[in-house]
């Protein structure tokens, strides 16, 4: 079994122009660097936008890396995580983090676990499920829930116990149970008893 290093390709950017060295010497140009949204233009120069982060890969259904989601490991940023910006590769709702790896498990589990982020993700993959996806926040847009639909499995939502997470479960529950398709999410009955929807997704 490989490490969850390996397992999910993570990376570290821990110098502010660690990567953008390796892509110079490797041929890439700035112009390049900046459209695909690893480096910037700052009054000092060139710089990386991941420094000082762990990098998680975010790939499309074949695996191919498109973007990045980090994670501020020192606590010198304000927000914890920041993600690739959209571009002509990346758009965040079309995409689910490791579906490509999942997609094969669900359908030999004959189910999906669908959680919120990347550390949901790993620490199922430390329980032994590697059938979990992440839609990297609570968000479900209509082109993932089309990506859930299509492996044909059960799908069993597990965002977090606030009440954001408890909120996401029951809306995107209902959204895909209005499609026809079977769909379970654990909830807290102190939740759903404030709600007065026990049986929603019974």
């Amino acid at each position: 079994e490989k490490s969850e290093i390996e397992y999910f390709n993570i990376g570290l950017d821990p110098d502010r122009n660690r990567i953008y060295e390796y892509l110079k010497n490797h041929g890439y140009t700035d112009e390049e660097m900046i459209r695909s949204g690893v480096c910037r233009m700052l009054e000092s120069g060139m710089a990386d936008i991941f420094y000082n982060r762990i990098l998680f890969p975010i790939h499309d259904r074949e695996g191919n890396p498109i973007a990045f989601t980090a994670r501020d490991y020192r606590g010198m940023s304000d927000s914890k995580y920041i993600n690739s910006s959209e571009n002509t590769i990346y758009t965040k709702g079309d995409h689910l983090y490791n579906y490509h790896r999942a997609k094969d498990a669900a359908r030999k589990a004959g189910y999906i676990l669908v959680c919120e982020g990347v550390m949901d993700v790993i620490a199922f993959y430390r329980a032994g499920k590697e059938n979990v996806v992440a839609t990297l926040g609570t968000a479900c847009s209509r082109k993932q829930q089309d990506l859930l639909k299509g492996l044909n499995v059960r799908i069993v939502l597990a965002y977090d116990g606030d009440n954001a997470g408890q909120a996401a479960n029951l809306k995107l529950g209902e959204q895909l149970l209005e499609q026809g398709i079977s769909v379970e999410a654990p909830m807290h009955r102190g939740y759903y008893d404030a709600l007065g929807r026990l049986d929603v997704l019974s």
